[in-house]
């Protein structure tokens, strides 16, 4: 059994670094399979958030980047590389330049921020270069959502989802605990909706202290196990662990500090049969 993490960022976060609230993240690929002691077998890692729309085309750099740095370090084996995408600016000569990527190196999925890009899920999948790439090179793709950025739409990603069956999506931070996003999901047909934990114990955190709790599912998010417990009894073939390094802590002072320590005390707190499959089948299945 490998286990793997299935939601990492390496870079600096460059869009940070006048921020007087939050810093900029910086995480490099050492530091991160360092940061797992042996515990975690695959790191699906990607680029950080980036100030894509003033590059002359967008995640060229950092898409690069992202590939040499794994191959300077030799941890191919290690270090699962997901490539980053902006749906809306110059695709063709993004799709261009993943191409030359593959030609050297294996990726093994696109990474789409809805925020980072201010772009909606249809601006993705409405666009047949980027669908066509995706099937294919058998792509899934990993979808950052929230519940009040205002760029997610519970009703696009099931739509698209049935449109394109054959393209694996997975709904990223379990798209901010959406009540309507989880009964959608409970009700869909197909097998190839997923859903991430990153970064469990600081969302349940935050989400415990929300103000508003507007289409936030009904449970207690003071006890994260018994979180785990109802998203695992409820959608077992859809939950995937992951942790948002470096994000799994929060810099807002109102909020507690978690670390990738403490998130994977609480994975390997669980039973043996849920780290397998959270940690590893249902990781394999939307990868592979």
């Amino acid at each position: 059994m490998k286990l793997y993490d299935i939601h990492t960022h390496v870079g600096t976060q460059i869009n940070n670094l006048y921020n007087e609230k939050f810093f900029p993240r910086n995480k490099n690929i050492k530091d991160l399979i360092d940061s797992y002691q042996g515990e975690i077998d695959k790191i699906v890692t990607f680029p950080m958030p980036s100030i894509t729309e003033n590059t002359v085309i967008p995640y060229k750099f950092e898409n690069q980047e992202l590939l040499y740095s794994i191959e300077k370090e030799k941890v191919f084996d290690k270090i699962l590389p997901f490539i980053c995408l902006h749906p809306r600016i110059k695709v063709s000569e993004q799709l261009e330049n993943i191409l030359n990527i593959i030609k050297n190196y294996n990726i093994y999925g696109i990474k789409f921020h809805t925020l980072d890009t201010k772009s909606y899920i249809s601006d993705f999948f409405k666009n047949s270069e980027i669908t066509s790439f995706c099937k294919q090179y058998n792509l899934p793709v990993l979808i950052h959502s929230a519940n009040f950025e205002g760029y997610e739409n519970c009703d696009n990603i099931f739509y698209y989802a049935s449109k394109f069956p054959n393209i694996n999506i997975l709904v990223a931070h379990m798209m901010g605990f959406s009540k309507t996003f989880f009964e959608r999901l409970s009700n869909y047909k197909g097998n190839n909706i997923f859903f991430d934990t990153s970064p469990f114990l600081g969302m349940c955190n935050f989400y415990n202290n929300f103000e508003n709790k507007d289409n936030i599912l009904d449970i207690n998010f003071s006890n994260p196990r018994e979180v785990l417990h109802f998203l695992y009894l409820n959608f077992p073939n859809n939950i995937i662990w992951g942790s948002d390094q470096p994000f799994e802590n929060f810099s807002d002072d109102d909020i507690n500090n978690y670390n990738i320590r403490n998130e994977l005390d609480f994975l390997f707190s669980l039973e043996k049969s849920t780290i397998n499959k959270i940690a590893s089948e249902n990781s394999e299945n939307f990868l592979f």
